[in-house]
Parts: C-alpha cells; structure tokens; sequence
C-alpha cells in the first residue's frame, strides 16, 4: 500500500491570501492596513511552528503576531501614543516571545533569563517614558551600575570557592 505525504503549499496559500486582502483593500471592502500582513505571517509560522518537531518558529511568530497587531491598534486610534512613548513595547514583545518559546521547550529555562530582562526592561522605560516614577531611574543606574559588576564578582568568587 503507498503512503501518500500531503504537503500544504504554504506559498501559494500565502498569496492567495496576500492577493484577497489587497483586492478587498482596493475596493474598500475592508478597511486594510499592512500590519494585518504581519499577523497573518506571524499566524503562519506559529501553527507551521506548533505542527513542526522543532518549535521554534513560535519567536519568530510571536514577534510577528504582537508587532503586527500593535501597528494595527496604532492604525486603527485604539493606541494613540507616538513611537516615542511606545518604542518600548517592542522589547516587551520580544521578552513575551521567549516566554511563549518556552512553553513550548519548558526543559530550556535559560530562555526565561532573556525574556525576564526584556520584560522588565522595557517596563522600565514605558513607565519612564510616561513619567511614572517620581526620580529618574536612569541617572541611578548611570551612578550605580557598577554594582552590578560588584555582585557578578562575587558570584564568581562563591562559585570558585565552591569548586575547591
């Protein structure tokens, strides 16, 4: 008996849908804007991804679905903020995309250390950028971040005693 391997023509479902909102989009059927183009691509390498024995087509997924889908909001005066005040969402969506990689690798916790500092990060300046914090965080970061190069030292000097 032959096995027959039903392969999806990706490719070809892609244009087609490509061609379908741009002709909607001509006659005013839809109200179209080309960040849907992000989602639907990001759509596509998650479910390709999901069906797939290696999972990492979520991040690039993800990235594509969440940035397609800000620029949509943006387009569509549900965000009214400019990119100055916003910016900072990108790195959130690239920290939310190591989350969601995770999920799908949940032996790999390294991917939460990225996704943490992005997270946070971004926070950070979102809420600077809407003056949310009654100092300005940066100028302590600008005096303090050798700290940080302090507590690395003694990380490392720990483990070395560990070691021995």
């Amino acid at each position: 008996m032959e096995e027959r391997c039903y392969r999806t023509p990706v490719g070809g479902i892609v244009l087609v849908i490509i061609g379908v909102l741009l002709l909607m989009g001509t006659f005013d059927l839809i109200d179209f804007h080309w960040s849907i183009f992000l989602v639907i691509f990001g759509a596509l390498f998650f479910v390709t991804a999901i069906r797939s024995a290696d999972k990492g087509g979520v991040f690039p997924g993800t990235i594509l679905l969440l940035t397609g889908l800000l620029f949509y909001l943006k387009d569509q005066y549900i965000i009214h903020d400019s990119m100055y005040y916003i910016w900072p969402l990108f790195l959130v969506i690239v920290g939310i995309a190591f989350f969601v990689l995770f999920i799908f690798r949940s032996k790999e916790w390294g991917l939460m250390i990225p996704g943490g500092i992005l997270i946070i990060v971004g926070m950070i300046f979102l809420a600077h950028n809407y003056d949310m914090f009654p100092y300005n965080p940066f100028r302590m970061i600008l005096h303090y971040w050798p700290v940080i190069l302090i507590l690395i030292g003694i990380k490392l000097l720990i483990d070395g005693r560990r070691r021995d």
